[in-house]
Formats: structure tokens, sequence, C-alpha cells
């Protein structure tokens, strides 16, 4: 009986591994099927859905070819019209009108889609209107192409500030920028509105520094690459931090006191429950519940929640992992194509050190203690 014991349990358990799942099997290509036989790329974490499109693993956005300065409008369309769409009216949207690509858009005509969110009654009566900003900013940059109207820079009152950003920092930083580095300089920062310049001031501040100038001119901005006349005298510079110093007051003399930005009814509790570490707990809460808990009150709360991430929990966190890492880095979320987090229309943007005290926790793998250790 002992010696049947014995023989038994390797013949089980040589029987039980081949009930295990296969590990992927990744193809020279970097593509591999998952457990649900879905084809995914391992470099960028792709997945090509049931139509053969391939999409973004977190948003199913269907492409990460859009330009950024087209990309916050696109948005208000794929509800409806991609195929990622979930509003209960996307099966009959798209079968007029299928918006999976950029050369769909395209071949549609972006303006015939900026024209329908202007009077032509899209995005439907239900559904929240497309912020004119929004509108302004990828008819600008429509515009660019043939060349035939400037850079467009909105919401400045101070009118210094408005010339100091359109010399030297809006042909990268701008819709409509010739810059060859503009599509990856928008993708970092979009600094074509006043609200944009309020939202990161203190970023800003940092690379326009006459002390950062000269000690680390490489996070110096605009970039010693550009020719002097496109580069601001250091008492330009000095001009706009002492702005900046003053909460960059929009007024037509830039005097005064600025406000510091207006919270409104941003949601900022409800998330991760359950989480032990205090500075994590606090920074999730700031950045994300407005967004990805039940109670965020963001336009954009529907689809990210029911969609994309639940961040209510803890759990939630560990779940998500290796995807909000690939946002919350800005070098693997630029990498990778994908937009970082928190995204650059939303009010709040977390400090770098704040951005890095997450990514070193979710690198350690979230310990759910006291010190995060």
């Amino acid at each position: 009986m002992i010696r049947f014991i014995v023989w038994s349990v390797p013949a089980l358990l040589l029987l039980a591994c081949d009930e295990l799942p296969d590990s992927p099997r990744i193809d020279k290509s970097g593509y591999y099927r998952d457990m649900a036989d879905v084809l995914r790329d391992s470099t960028t974490g792709f997945y090509q859905d049931s139509t053969g499109i391939w999409r973004d693993t977190v948003y199913g956005i269907p492409f990460v070819d859009v330009p950024p300065s087209f990309r916050e409008f696109w948005r208000n369309c794929s509800g409806c019209h991609s195929s990622s769409g979930k509003l209960r009216e996307a099966y009959e949207a798209r079968k007029y009108l299928r918006l999976d690509t950029w050369e769909e858009i395209l071949a549609y005509g972006p303006n015939r889609l900026l024209l329908a969110a202007r009077g032509g009654g899209m995005p439907l009566a239900r559904m929240p209107r497309v912020p004119e900003d929004v509108m302004g900013r990828a008819q600008a940059y429509l515009a660019s192409w043939g060349g035939e109207l400037p850079i467009i820079i909105q919401g400045f009152n101070y009118a210094k500030a408005r010339e100091f950003v359109r010399k030297y920092c809006a042909d990268c930083h701008a819709p409509g920028g010739k810059n060859p580095e503009q599509v990856k300089a928008t993708t970092l920062l979009l600094l074509d509105t006043y609200t944009q310049w309020h939202k990161r001031e203190q970023k800003i501040k940092f690379r326009l520094d006459t002390a950062t100038l000269a000690t680390r001119p490489l996070e110096s901005m605009p970039p010693d690459s550009l020719p002097f006349n496109r580069k601001p005298s250091i008492a330009e510079r000095l001009e706009m931090m002492k702005w900046i110093d003053s909460l960059s007051p929009n007024n037509a003399d830039g005097s005064g006191r600025g406000q510091e930005i207006s919270l409104g009814n941003i949601v900022m509790e409800g998330a991760m429950q359950g989480t032990l570490y205090d500075t994590a707990f606090k920074l999730v809460n700031r950045y994300c519940a407005d967004c990805h808990t039940q109670g965020g009150l963001n336009p954009y709360q529907p689809s990210a929640w029911n969609y994309v991430m639940r961040l209510d929990t803890y759990p939630d966190w560990v779940a998500g992992k290796i995807a909000i890492e690939e946002r919350l880095d800005k070098a693997l979320a630029l990498l990778n194509g994908y937009e970082s987090m928190p995204p650059m229309y939303f009010t709040l943007e977390p400090t770098d050190s704040e951005r890095q005290i997450l990514l070193d926790w979710l690198r350690r793998g979230s310990p759910n203690s006291d010190s995060g250790r």
C-alpha cells in the first residue's frame, strides 16, 4: 500500500501539470495569444479585438496615431463611433460612421466633425457638449495644415505672457507648431491655453529659471539647440518667473495676486479603500478619484470607471499595477504612445516628486503597510 502511494503521487502530479495552462508563447515578432486566445503585443501591451483593430490595453483606444491636438476632441466621438464605444447608441452610430483610425477621420473630414460639434447636433443632446477650448484647439490644429492661420494662443489676458508663449514655446507646445519635435513636445505638454500654463506654472518656472539655465542647461527651456533669436533673454525669463511667483494673475497688466487653480467640484475621496500607506492613499485620491471611483464627478468618469479602470479599493490598484505604471511613468507613456495620467485636461497635476513616490511604491509591489515598505 505504501509503495502504491509513493508511486501514485508523482503520477498524479504529472497528470495535474498537463492540466495547467501553458505560458504565452511569444514569437520573434513579439506577438502572442493569451489564455483567452486574444492576440497581444508583448512590447506595447496592445491587443487585437475581434474586428482586427489593435487597441490600447487600458483605454481600449483603437489607435495611437491621432495627433495630441485632436485627441481630446475625438474622445467626444469615440463613445459611439469607435469599435470600443459603449454607449447605447453606438451600434447604430457605427453603421453610419466608424472612426477607428486617424485615416478614417481624415476620410470623413475632421472639419465636418467640428461643424457637427459646433451646431450639427453632435454629441447627442443628452451627452455633455464639447468644451469650446477643446474645439478651438482642434480647429487651430486643422487650420495650421495649410498655413492659413497663425498659431492660436487662448485665454491669456496678460499680453506679455501671451506673446512670450507664442514666441518661445508655441512652435513645440501648441497646435500648428512647425518644430520637428512638436508631436513629442505636445504629448508631454500642450501650452496653447492659459489654463494649461496656470496648472503647470511651477514646472514651467523651473524650466525658465536662470539657475536651471546656468547649472542644468539640458533641463532648461527653450532648448539650447534653438537659434539665439528663439530663446528669451535673462530679463524676459525673470519677468515670467516673477509673474509665476504671483500665481500668474490673468489681467491686462499681469499685476496683483493670482488665484490658485479652482478645484470646483472635483472629487478627491473614495479611492483606495483599505490602503494602509497614507501617502499613496492621499495622492491617488487627489489625482485619480474624480475619474476612477464610483462617486467621481468628472465628465469622463462614466467611461473611465465603467470601461477603463476602477480604483475604489486597494485590490483594484494591485490588479491594475502594470497599466498604471505605463501611464504614471511619463517616459514609458511617451515610449509606448500612451497618454500619461492624470490626463492633460485634468485640473490637477502631480509634482514630479509625488509621481515618483507612487511609482517607487508601485515598483516595490505596493506593500500595504503604514510605511509602504
